[in-house]
């Protein structure tokens, strides 16, 4: 199967991604994509799969450890996954992406404004196009050639267009025109993140105070899994699970129940029974809806902890 193009359907995010080698492990599976990236799933209960977990993934996903490495092998046995990769020629931003990263938020040769939170933020369609079809393919329906569209970020559910002030059947088109489209709700910094991304390939959280990485980041799962790019997506993911703390594992638990993330949802529970004691008393937990308290208190009670106990240390 190793010479066989195929396309991974198991998740629409997966969608454009070809797989060049596939390997089999005993219970888990690794994929090795044309873009020479890898994918891994089925199960990790020995960190098998690379998401730097112990737990299965149904799905494919990116391994996140890698996305700055040139994959060129793939191989799996019993309880363990080899990759080879070719340092002589790493992925790197390169000159293309310095040269795009200064056209971001610049009016030069714009031909779309999007509007988030009374702020504008200028992009250019053709690279749009290129690297995100479920954005562009709404943007595109709205668009008229030879005019600005003004793309007004509203939160709604679920993702369709709606058009404010169309022009009357045979009148000209006007210089530009505004078009609301519905988005999860979020910040103009996490949606600037999000189109530098498309413009980059990187995700730069250095601009941002220390206290917004787990919001920004939680945001840019959500854009990722709206729109298709999985890369985001795992980028965002990886790093959040690596910020994880006291204060913020109670946020990040109710992410994965909204997102139906069963990976990021284990990987917050195991960090909420190692530190259970400290992690009830923050208020972020107390607000946790009451079918995920009920689950979490369930768990950490299998496991022989009890409220009062922790509540007392």
């Amino acid at each position: 199967m190793d010479d066989t193009l195929s396309e991974i359907s198991s998740s629409s995010s997966f969608k454009y991604v070809k797989t060049i080698k596939i390997a089999c492990g005993c219970y888990h599976s690794v994929l090795l994509s044309d873009r020479n990236e890898v994918f891994t799933f089925g199960r990790g209960n020995h960190g098998q799969l690379g998401h730097g977990n112990i737990f299965e993934c149904r799905v494919p996903r990116q391994v996140a450890a890698l996305r700055h490495k040139r994959a060129v092998k793939v191989s799996a046995g019993f309880y363990h996954t080899v990759v080879l990769v070719d340092n002589s020629a790493p992925r790197s931003a390169g000159s293309l992406s310095l040269s795009l990263e200064k056209l971001l938020n610049s009016q030069t040769r714009a031909d779309v404004r999007f509007c988030v939170e009374g702020k504008e933020l200028y992009a250019h369609r053709c690279i749009i196009y290129s690297r995100c079809r479920r954005l562009d393919d709404l943007i595109t329906r709205e668009a008229c050639k030879g005019e600005e569209l003004i793309v007004l970020l509203v939160p709604d559910d679920p993702l369709e267009p709606r058009e404010e002030g169309k022009a009357k059947p045979g009148s000209p088109p006007p210089k530009s025109r505004r078009v609301a489209l519905k988005v999860p709700e979020m910040s103009y910094d996490s949606f600037y993140k999000f189109i530098a991304f498309l413009y980059t390939d990187k995700l730069d959280l250095q601009s941002l105070p220390k206290m917004g990485h787990t919001r920004t980041l939680a945001e840019l799962m959500t854009l990722g899994e709206r729109f298709g790019t999985e890369k985001l997506r795992t980028m965002a993911e990886y790093l959040l699970k690596k910020s994880l703390s006291i204060d913020t594992v109670a946020t990040t638990l109710k992410l994965s129940y909204d997102m139906h993330d069963e990976c990021l949802k284990a990987h917050c529970m195991e960090f909420i029974m190692k530190h259970f004691g400290e992690v009830i008393g923050t208020p972020a937990f107390a607000e946790l809806p009451s079918p995920i308290l009920k689950e979490v208190l369930g768990a950490a009670s299998k496991m022989g902890a009890t409220v009062q106990d922790n509540q007392k240390t």
